[in-house]
């Protein structure tokens, strides 16, 4: 028994860890901004962004990731924040093409193991 409900406490670490939408919209040429929230305990992880590769794979050229402190970072057109207060980061992406469209990570890495979130971003036509 005692097996059992430490598998799923386990399980509802890795699974309801990170929470965020499930996708993002922005016209070409503008701007996305979205949070990811955290549970307490892991307010001085480093937090990442990045374009899903393949299946929780990064890009390594499309990755933005926290030092563990709340200073904000910024890569190309693309920004991350961490609020350990309100445990959440936020993640801005500035002067979108159509390139950018695609399967996104927000995450925290871990000793043992990373978690992430899935977002999509959707880039519609036209300009601002």
């Amino acid at each position: 028994m005692k097996l059992f409900f430490g598998l799923i406490w386990t399980l509802s670490q890795v699974c309801w860890a990170l929470e965020g939408p499930q996708s993002v919209s922005a016209c070409l040429g503008g701007s996305v901004s979205l949070q990811c929230k955290y549970r307490r305990g892991d307010e001085e992880s480093i937090k990442f962004w990045c374009k899903e590769e393949s299946p929780h794979f990064c890009s390594s050229s499309h990755l933005v990731r926290t030092t563990g402190s709340e200073a904000e970072v910024m890569m190309n057109k693309t920004s991350i924040k961490d609020s350990h207060a309100l445990h959440k980061f936020r993640v801005t992406m500035k002067n979108l093409t159509d390139a950018d469209a695609g399967p996104y990570l927000c995450g925290i890495e871990r000793r043992d193991f990373d978690i992430s979130h899935q977002v999509e971003v959707i880039i519609t036509p036209g300009t601002l």
